[in-house]
């Protein structure tokens, strides 16, 4: 018998109904028991060990058990090898532990000394999670996911910040259309723990290897030309070799270590400046680190960029590898770049969007569900495809570019794995993630079709749209069509144009106040209260923070009466409109006023409109940001407010408004004695 007990046909077919039962809990409960019962503490020594075991499973499938998974055992034969008495673990061991030998004996996949090192009861322990999956089977890459899941483990071990989420990076390369028997390389100069290059791995492994063009021994000659990676830490790129050697099943040295932000001035041989074909990377991003040695940045031209003339400007280094990445391309190369959402969408970063379309085409922008870098970290990105520029393309104005937006990336915020499920309200062993419904519609796209009828998540827009958007908005959330149909004013049929202003040509101001050292002193009579965003919705504030009369600050952060408030950043977009009650108080930083010129047009009016859904939507549009959502003045200022057609239509939009901060202040001053009388009456004379 090959191994264990192989079950009744029926109850095979049973298992197999069922489906694998969360293969990703599974490889978790495995590391997570060998981590703390054996020898082996490191992702990458329990990862050799686990490989170990699904190649003998693979080995299993192929010469002893054709389509059929590799372990199965009855509900007592799995008690039975668990319980830890007697000698069941340790008859299991030694059998699985002879497949193996024989294993390398035929398949030389390892050297012909190689033993499975792990106890017999973690053997036992981990032979038992992999029961009723079919490792070998040709419809899930099992082993892959395996490899990406230890991968994972080391990363996130490290913080997290190596590490690129298996979705992300195999959507990536079919936007590439990364193709090495047609003449591709593939280079990551922020490889991290290889992902990118893993996700090449196995897009050829699944449609060259698998379809029978070529063998595994010619895919990994292939590969050896056309794929290198660079990694700045010593350690993380170790660990991305490991974890490439245990896909290829030989030993790799793809990732080299090494600064690539020096390329072209460090002598390195592989990755050379002007000559490669695709590249593909999550570069090292943060709002709180930037690169300022002139000797760096003096390579780069982005840096002229960002400052006055030609003085050099620190930059964040995600800006820095986004030039580098198109400097190592040939012309016409294209490159594959996960970049924060801020630079796509921030007012701050235009001038890195202005540089990036006179050196690179937009092919496509997906912008990533908000989960998919957490727990680790909360920062928002989109993945950018961009072509570098080459010849001249005829009615480039005209192309379209591939726009979506994912909601599902496959865990939660916690990072635990988030399961579809089925129509009776069951869990099911299919991970929760609409990447693959992107993938097939950019298939569409490249195929001349329409993407959204494949994906709801996909559409298209022309570059020419693109390029003439508010502060040439790049992100997917600013151009997808709803966003764009709820926020075009909507005139009704069969009426009379309607004229329209901007917001700014209405107003006084629309501004908000400078950060401030926020000193809070204890609530005296002549203290002044201090209002956060959260409270501008509430009828009866509650605060416990105040501000000396004193602080210099008072004046920049007071309001009046009649003014309307917006919250800038955090929950984006609660308007309110400043009563008689809060006249002089202090409010946050993080609200942005807009002082009415009642002679221009009634702040009433502008407050109404500012409720609507409408403007709402427009709001919301214009959000941007990579982890606190924002919205600023500027773009409210440029908000189109239809104007009424006369005195009566005027009057019959902002008399309600007027009544009903009439009541507003009524009830406040009402509110307000009731809590004072109660106080003063019933709890002080308890």
């Amino acid at each position: 018998m090959i191994l264990l007990v192989h079950m009744m046909l029926a109850a095979y077919y049973a298992i197999m109904k069922n489906g694998i039962h969360h293969f990703e809990p599974r490889i978790a409960a495995i590391y997570d028991h060998l981590y703390a019962n054996s020898a082996f503490k490191t992702p990458k020594a329990i990862a050799t060990e686990v490989q170990k075991i699904l190649h003998t499973c693979i080995f299993i499938e192929q010469h002893s058990l054709p389509g059929s998974p590799a372990i199965t055992m009855t509900p007592s034969e799995r008690k039975e090898l668990l319980s830890g008495g007697g000698s069941a673990a340790s008859n299991f061991a030694d059998h699985f532990r002879k497949i193996f030998l024989k294993m390398v004996r035929e398949t030389a996949r390892y050297p012909a000394k190689t033993t499975l090192d792990i106890g017999d009861f973690d053997l036992a322990y981990a032979c038992a999670q992999l029961e009723g999956i079919w490792i070998s089977d040709p419809s899930r890459d099992v082993f892959g996911d395996a490899v990406e899941l230890f991968r994972s483990y080391w990363s996130k071990s490290h913080g997290g910040q190596f590490f690129t989420d298996q979705r992300v990076t195999s959507l990536a390369i079919h936007l590439l259309d990364f193709s090495p028997q047609h003449g591709d390389d593939l280079v990551d100069i922020s490889a991290g723990t290889g992902g990118f290059l893993l996700a090449g791995i196995n897009h050829l492994e699944q449609t060259l290897v698998r379809t029978g063009k070529l063998s595994m021994k010619e895919l990994r000659a292939l590969l050896e030309k056309s794929m290198v990676g660079q990694e700045l830490d010593a350690d993380v790129a170790e660990a991305g070799n490991a974890a490439i050697s245990a896909r290829l099943e030989q030993n790799s040295s793809l990732i080299q270590n090494g600064n690539s932000l020096l390329l072209g001035s460090d002598g390195n041989r592989r990755i050379k400046l002007g000559t490669h074909c695709c590249a593909a990377t999550n570069p090292p991003f943060g709002t709180k680190i930037t690169i300022k040695d002139p000797s760096v940045l003096s390579l780069f031209e982005i840096a002229k960029a960002a400052g006055k003339g030609n003085r050099l400007k620190a930059c964040p280094p995600d800006v820095l590898f986004l030039e580098r990445n198109l400097s190592i391309l040939k012309p016409g190369g294209r490159l594959a770049i996960v970049l924060p959402f801020q630079i796509l969408s921030g007012p701050q970063t235009l001038w890195v969007r202005e540089w990036l379309l006179k050196h690179a085409r937009i092919k496509a922008v997906v912008d990533l569900p908000t989960e998919t870098f957490q727990p680790y970290t909360g920062t928002k990105a989109s993945l950018v495809v961009l072509v570098k520029n080459g010849p001249a393309i005829k009615d480039a104005h005209k192309e379209r570019i591939f726009m979506a937006c994912p909601k599902w990336i496959g865990h939660d915020r916690r990072g635990q794995p988030m399961y579809q499920v089925a129509p009776d309200g069951t869990s099911t062993d299919q991970i929760l993630t609409d990447f693959p419904g992107v993938e097939k519609a950019y298939a569409a796209f490249t195929a001349g079709g329409d993407p959204s009828t494949v994906s709801s998540t996909a559409f298209t827009v022309a570059a020419s749209q693109l390029a003439s958007a508010r502060e040439l908005r790049m992100d997917a959330w600013y151009h997808h069509p709803h966003h764009v149909r709820a926020s075009t004013l909507q005139i009704p049929r069969n009426t009379q144009a309607r004229k329209t202003a901007k917001l700014k040509d209405l107003v006084t101001r629309i501004s908000f106040p400078g950060r401030f050292k926020r000193l809070y002193v204890d609530k005296t009579p002549s203290t002044v209260p201090f209002l956060g965003g959260t409270n501008i919705s509430q009828l009866l504030v509650v605060t416990d923070k105040w501000l000396s009369s004193t602080n210099p600050y008072l004046a920049e952060l007071t309001v009046k009466k009649g003014w309307i408030l917006v919250t800038r950043s955090g929950s984006t977009g609660i308007v309110a409109m400043v009563p008689e009650a809060w006249e002089n108080f202090a409010v946050s930083e993080h609200v942005i006023r807009i002082e009415p010129d009642e002679k221009k047009m009634p702040g009433a009016y502008l407050y109404a409109f500012l409720k609507t859904d409408h403007a709402q939507a427009v709001i919301r549009r214009g959000v941007f940001g990579s982890v606190i959502d924002e919205i600023s003045p500027d773009y409210l200022g440029e908000i189109d407010v239809p104007l009424p057609k006369n005195k009566a239509e005027l009057e019959s939009i902002v008399r309600p408004v007027a009544e009903g901060e009439n009541a507003r202040q009524t009830a406040i001053a009402n509110l307000e004695k009731a809590a004072s009388l109660f106080e003063e009456k019933i709890i002080c004379n308890h």
